[in-house]
């Protein structure tokens, strides 16, 4: 936040999980290399936020489990 403090108003980052027919998870987020460079945010730094695949496992790990 020191380095971009106007990066705050992309936050908190956002995944959408739904289920659809038959019981099918979908998981639509946008990944964090389309927020590179944007409201200052230092290169390299957008794939730092989001651990998308992590998240999306968890997801998908959980629903499996129910």
């Amino acid at each position: 936040m020191l380095a971009a403090p106007d990066f705050a108003l992309e936050l908190p980052l956002r995944l959408l999980v739904r289920e659809g027919e038959r019981g099918k998870v979908y998981v639509t987020y946008a990944p964090s290399a389309n927020l590179e460079g944007k409201h200052g945010l230092p290169v390299g730094m957008a794939g730092k936020l989001t651990p998308e695949r992590v998240i999306t496992s968890a997801v998908t790990a959980s629903s499996s489990n129910n």
